[in-house]
């Protein structure tokens, strides 16, 4: 049997490594971190054992729009004729059901493609390879006029928050049934219909007058470990001003294949105005959004019908589950039926 003095202990194995850190004049590995936060290095070596940040892509979140989809309606614009099937569970049912909750729910008519008491467009959010644009915030600075011997002065003159209108990328990759032109097809069509008059939005939306095909993207961005929140970025508004359908009517032959490759990505541009970030009310926003679509999330109620998946859960329940953001903690947290059980299905109620 090895004597205990031979034995591995990896508390005085961590301890010498940091005697031999510290008088190389690198500080404590163990506290490299806290190190920086509480003097200063008085030498060169900046960066040693300094963990690097490590940030993930997160999530992007496309809000639903509730456009007014009923069938009388979409009879006034023929290019809208195939979303008034009957049918839910193809393709332009369900792009029908993401985009009018309220017909939804009224034409008791849902699709086995998409869950109603869902507040996003999981189409969108999953195919998109890419996202930029989105603007720095730059303050204005006044500058004194120079004295006698050139010197001034500086202070910030101006607000911090950026309310104007710029220009959001975006690149999806097309998938089977082409359901993204279709979803960019109807944003375009249904908003200019309605600028003509030639289709009418839901009374709310006039009595309040709101714009109704307005959609807001949600940039979340998370730590390495894939739970918390560290960035949280969103428009005030957005509106997709391109469809890039032209590029599936190019013809040339080829020995290859018949098959176009012109639109197997799609870029389209989104015209949006003001941009917020990092502020409690969006995440206060993103949790209201949730909620609204489904009130059974809300708090006080939601443990009476969900659970909070462990991130052990994720894979099992891959696309299945409700977006949360924990106020106090900025935990992102997904949350499902309390009834579900992938694990093992046949115990599912």
């Amino acid at each position: 049997m090895a004597d205990d003095s031979t034995t591995f202990n990896p508390n005085l194995w961590m301890d010498e490594i940091d005697a031999a850190a510290r008088a190389a004049g690198h500080g404590s590995v163990s506290s490299a971190l806290a190190n920086n936060y509480y003097g200063y290095n008085k030498f060169s070596n900046r960066a040693a054992f300094l963990p690097i940040n490590r940030d993930v892509m997160g999530y992007t979140f496309f809000t639903r729009p509730i456009l007014n989809l009923s069938y009388d309606n979409l009879l006034r614009k023929e290019k809208l004729y195939a979303l008034a099937t009957n049918n839910p569970d193809t393709i332009p049912g369900a792009i029908r059901s993401m985009f009018d909750a309220i017909g939804t729910v009224q034409r008791k008519s849902y699709s086995r493609l998409f869950d109603n008491a869902q507040a996003f467009v999981p189409i969108l959010g999953n195919t998109l390879e890419s996202l930029t644009g989105f603007p720095d915030i730059v303050v204005d600075l006044f500058t004194a006029a120079p004295g006698a011997r050139k010197e001034t002065w500086q202070m910030i003159d101006g607000q911090s928050e950026f309310n104007e209108a710029y220009q959001l990328s975006a690149s999806f990759g097309n998938v089977s049934g082409d359901p993204v032109t279709m979803i960019l097809d109807l944003l375009q069509t249904y908003g200019s219909a309605v600028y003509l008059g030639e289709m009418v939005p839901y009374w709310d939306a006039i009595v309040n007058n709101y714009i109704d095909y307005t959609m807001r993207i949600y940039r979340v961005v998370l730590d390495q470990t894939y739970r918390y929140v560290t960035k949280i970025g969103a428009p005030y508004s957005a509106i997709c001003n391109t469809n890039p359908i032209g590029a599936a009517f190019d013809y040339a032959t080829t020995k290859d294949t018949p098959l176009i490759k012109a639109n197997n990505q799609i870029s389209c541009q989104w015209s949006c105005v003001g941009f917020r970030y990092n502020t409690m009310s969006l995440i206060q926003d993103f949790n209201s959004c949730v909620t609204m679509f489904n009130p059974q999330m809300k708090d006080g109620n939601r443990t009476n019908f969900y659970r909070k998946l462990t991130p052990q859960e994720y894979a099992v329940y891959n696309f299945v589950g409700y977006p949360r953001i924990d106020l106090n903690t900025n935990e992102f947290e997904w949350w499902v039926p309390r009834d579900l059980n992938l694990s093992n299905p046949k115990t599912t109620a």
